[in-house]
């Protein structure tokens, strides 16, 4: 097996600090893949109790692997990317400005702040995530399909709309002003022309204005929201109609714009416009399929082939758009994009953490 030459660096004062030889910085690739970026939060970490810091003890084995070689990349970059959430969550006081629910108990909705997005309480649950063999329009990256089980979390009720990107914009946290070229109207249509980049400027907004850990959902936690429960291509069964979503329907139900989120039904748990409307950014990386996944539904942070160091990688968008045919509004159906895009086709969801 190919040797990495690399080392993991020890825990300090309770934040990930890295030390490396020669070409590859597992951390700094998780950081600049994920948005997480440990040492930023060093102060809050060292102020906070011991009982939040990573037992740099348990860590050893693994680190050890990673340093000789002896574990795959795509692993030591997963474990990296968990250790560093949870060192930031553990280390994340409670914001009682906001006047969020500090326990969720039976929640199903909350809102975190008056210009955050509303939030559905997702519940851990399993699911088969990919298409089978014989579904409609399946392509050939949503295989093999595999087990995962996801703990709770928390996923927007809605697209983020115009509103809540311009109340970013207006706090400073967001720097792209995008446009309404066509003149669709801005307000409470999804925002469009963001791309991956941007999506995780609003991301960061969020989370320092509420203490949580808001993020965009992994591919497995789209998938298992989007469908709540149902093992079908769509979450309204095996066919989808141009009355239950925004898309480019047969029989003149085609609008050829983005609609209001939430004018349609939403789903079993509550999640409005998951097909048709706007593309989805995820977190994860692209990839040609689902072989050695991880099946706790950790987003997938490895890049197909190494550019430019290989410090970036392709994105994938999920649940089609009002272009879209009904083929690419599937639950299963996964579209690869640069992180750099912008169109009138893409917007997001944002997730958050609920788990420590």
């Amino acid at each position: 097996m190919r040797h990495w030459p690399m080392t993991i660096g020890m825990l300090v004062s309770g934040f990930c600090v890295v030390s490396t030889f020669l070409s590859f910085d597992y951390f700094s690739q998780a950081e600049a893949q994920t948005g997480i970026h440990c040492a930023d939060d060093a102060a809050q970490i060292e102020t906070s109790s011991i009982a939040a810091r990573p037992a740099a003890a348990a860590q050893a084995a693994w680190r050890e692997e990673c340093a000789a070689g002896l574990a795959q990349e795509a692993d030591c970059l997963h474990r990296i990317s968990a250790e560093c959430d949870e060192t930031r969550a553990a280390a994340t006081p409670p914001n009682i400005s906001t006047g969020k629910p500090e326990k969720l108990g039976d929640l199903k909705t909350f809102r975190d702040c008056p210009d955050c997005p509303e939030m559905v309480v997702i519940p851990a649950g399993s699911f088969t995530m990919g298409s089978t063999a014989r579904e409609a329009g399946r392509g050939l990256d949503e295989w093999p399909q595999r087990a995962v089980a996801l703990k709770r979390f928390g996923a927007g009720k809605y697209e983020v709309t115009f509103d809540e990107w311009d109340a970013c914009v207006a706090a400073g946290g967001c720097a792209h002003r995008p446009q309404d070229s066509l003149g669709w109207g801005r307000g409470r249509r999804p925002v469009v022309n963001v791309s991956w980049r941007d999506a995780q400027s609003y991301v960061r907004w969020l989370s320092q204005e509420t203490g949580r850990r808001y993020r965009l959902l992994t591919e497995a936690e789209w998938e298992y929201a989007a469908g709540a429960g149902r093992a079908a291509a769509y979450h309204t069964g095996d066919r989808i109609s141009p009355d239950q979503a925004n898309f480019r329907g047969a029989g003149g139900g085609y609008r050829g714009q983005t609609l209001e989120v939430g004018g349609f039904a939403a789903n079993r748990w509550g999640l409005h416009d998951v097909h048709g409307n706007v593309r989805e950014w995820v977190q994860d990386c692209w990839r040609a399929s689902y072989e050695r996944s991880f099946s706790d539904g950790a987003a997938w942070m490895q890049p197909m082939a190494r550019r430019q160091g290989g410090r970036d990688c392709a994105a994938v968008l999920r649940g089609g758009s009002w272009r879209a045919r009904p083929a690419s509004l599937r639950l299963a159906n996964r579209m690869r994009n640069e992180r750099d895009q912008r169109n009138l086709m893409i917007g997001f969801r944002v997730a958050v953490s609920l788990e420590r």
